[in-house]
Formats: structure tokens, sequence, C-alpha cells
């Protein structure tokens, strides 16, 4: 059949006269191949931000406080890490508060005249008879979550990651308080209540017990922290229940940027801490300028650092109901003269070893500023 190119209409010669490599294909829009390349280039940056967060710098903070811990002990407290925009930082981002800066901000009180002479108070607390410690602390792993802690363990041929972490969590609870026995009573009940909102049910007996415990624990440091003002000062407690070695939150020798700090084991071994009276009758054993200044990120070559000559003479180990009252670095300058000699400085202190299926818990005191 012939068929002339006027008789065609233009739409039947593109289909019929001309070959299928000239025929016209159907295109998208310019305005959707630009949107759909906009959505592509966004996934992929945010897939990449996501995989490498190096572009964001984190920063310790600690409930206000500041506490001279290894690096190490902070790169794996990914609890502790938020982002820098969140926080209020010191003129160098990039290094950790000075111990200047910590203690400038912070409203100190007047210095005890019992830390003139030494760093370290301790007093026993006999710790009442109740279910309280039993209904806080983390329960032993189970046999699925052994079986899950099996599978999902490292590779015994990566030495660096072969050391794996079985701790447990239980409660961490932190109260603030002008009345002590206000405090406890609030503490015992947010410990109680618990992270599920069922609370553990106690005897009304037991609960008077542990909060009278608890009561007199903190009326004594309020003590030594506040000298005869006519306002109670406003101080706060927390109180941490851990299984294994969760419990081993600085293993690094170390020294506090506060005024005084109360530390109490109320189940597992106390802290380690070495007095001033043990300083000074082994001089030279501890290296105060790599306590303070050292960036060394190993925790047990920095230890080694620190005490050069070991612990063994020097340290004393806190047991359950140790009331133990340390000195930190905001009372190390005032009243203090200059003579080494019979300068007190802040107590050294660090968390204990502990076994992978020991319990500890811990109650912690401070001084909050005005």
């Amino acid at each position: 059949m012939n068929r002339t190119v006027e008789n065609v209409s233009p739409k039947k010669y593109r289909e019929v006269v001309l070959p299928i490599p000239l025929r016209r294909r159907r295109r998208l829009p310019g305005v959707l191949v630009v949107f759909i390349m906009f959505l592509a280039h966004i996934t992929i940056t945010s897939h990449a931000f996501m995989l490498y967060p190096s572009h964001k710098k984190y920063f310790l903070t600690r409930n206000g406080q500041g506490s001279s811990c290894s690096r190490s002990s902070i790169s794996s407290t990914r609890a502790n890490l938020v982002p820098a925009s969140l926080v209020e930082l010191p003129a160098a981002p990039e290094q950790e508060v000075s111990s200047s800066t910590a203690i400038n901000s912070l409203v100190v009180p007047k210095k005890n005249p019992i830390f003139i002479s030494t760093n370290v108070l301790s007093q026993h607390f006999e710790i009442p008879d109740t279910s309280f410690i039993h209904k806080i602390s983390p329960r032993p792993p189970d046999i699925w979550e052994r079986m899950a802690l099996v599978l999902t363990s490292p590779k015994q041929n990566n030495r660096k990651n072969s050391k794996r972490d079985t701790g447990k969590m239980g409660v961490d609870e932190t109260v603030e308080f002008r009345d002590a026995r206000d405090g406890a009573t609030k503490l015992v009940q947010k410990c109680l209540l618990g992270r599920s909102k069922q609370p553990h049910h106690m005897d009304h007996e037991e609960v008077e017990s542990i909060v009278e415990y608890i009561t007199n624990v903190l009326s004594y440091f309020q003590t030594h922290i506040q000298q005869q003002e006519p306002k109670a000062a406003l101080c706060k407690v927390r109180l941490v229940s851990t299984l294994g070695s969760k419990g081993q939150k600085c293993p690094r020798w170390h020294v506090d940027h506060v005024p005084l700090r109360l530390v109490l084991s109320l189940a597992g071994p106390g802290c380690v801490y070495i007095p001033m009276e043990k300083e000074v009758a082994h001089a030279n054993d501890v290296d105060r300028n790599v306590l303070n200044e050292s960036e060394e990120d190993d925790t047990a070559r920095a230890n080694e650092m620190i005490l050069p000559r070991g612990e063994k003479e020097l340290a004393v180990h806190a047991k359950e109901g140790d009331a133990i009252l340390l000195m930190g670095r905001a009372w190390e300058t005032e009243n203090n003269n200059n003579n080494e000699e019979t300068r007190c400085f802040a107590a050294p202190h660090r968390s204990p070893t502990l076994d992978s299926d020991e319990v500890r818990v811990l109650l912690v005191a401070d001084y909050v500023s005005q």
C-alpha cells in the first residue's frame, strides 16, 4: 500500500514512517529530574553523617561536677556523652575543663577547719538488715541473657575487643535536698519505684529503718560541709546499684573538683583512697603532677605513673557501711600555706576492682553550688 507523507498525520508519521531509533522518546520533565537528584543527594549525605559522626564534638558531663577520670573511661561511658551544642563550653572546647575553671564556676562554701590538717574523714554506719538492697540490686543474667552474650561476644582473635562487658545496671537515682530526712525519704521512694514504674513492696518498718539510716549519713555530710549557716545548704545524693564491671566508674586514681564528697557503699567494697597521713609518711610515692595533669589514655599505665612504687603501702580500702568524706580540689587551696610539706591536698581515690557477679550499691553526696 502506497502512503505519502501528505496523507499521514505527524503522529502517524513518527510511528509508521520513521524507524524506531528516530522516534521521539517520552522523557521526564526537567523539574522532576532535578527533584529526584536533590532527594538522592540528601539521602546520601544523611547516611554519611550517621556513619561518620566525627564532625560532632562531645564533652563529658557529670551532674554539673567535674572529675579528672581517664579518657578511656570517658570513651566507654556513652551515656555521659552529649553533643557539644548542648553544653556550655569553656574557651578551649577541645580540651577538658581545667581544675581552676571548674572550681571558679562553683560557689565554694567555707572550708571546715578539720580539713586543714587532713583530707579524709571516715565513720562507720552499721547497715540495717532490710530487703532494700536486694530489691534495688540488678539480677544476675538468666540463661537466655547468657546465651545472647555468648552469641554476641567478640571473636577470640580480636585481642583489642576480647574483653567484653558483663555488667548490669540497676537503679540510678539522684535527689536534691536541704533537709536530710526529706532527701532520704525521696531517695528511697524513687529507688523502690524503679524504672518499671512498679513499686517494690517493703514493710513499713523496713522503709523507716533504711530512711533513718540514710538520714543519719546525709546529716553527717551536711555537718562537715556547712559551718553554722543560717540556711541549710543545698546538697544532692545519688544512689546507684550495679552488677559486675558496671560498678567500676573510675578505676583510675583521681581527685574530685568539688569541696567535699561523701562516698559510702551499702553493698560491695567501698572506694580505695589515700589519706594525707599515708602520703606524708611515704614521701614522693604519689606523683601529683601526673595525678592532676596527665592525659594518658591507658588506665593501668596512668595508675603506674601516679603511684610509681605501687599502692600497697598507701591505699586504704573502705568497707560496707564506711562513710568516707573526701576533700576535693575546691578546698585544696583555701586556708593553706605555701609550704609543700604541711599543705593539705585533695584526696586521691579510685573505684575498687569487682568480680563479674559482684553487686555494688553506692551512695554519693555532694554540695550543690548556690
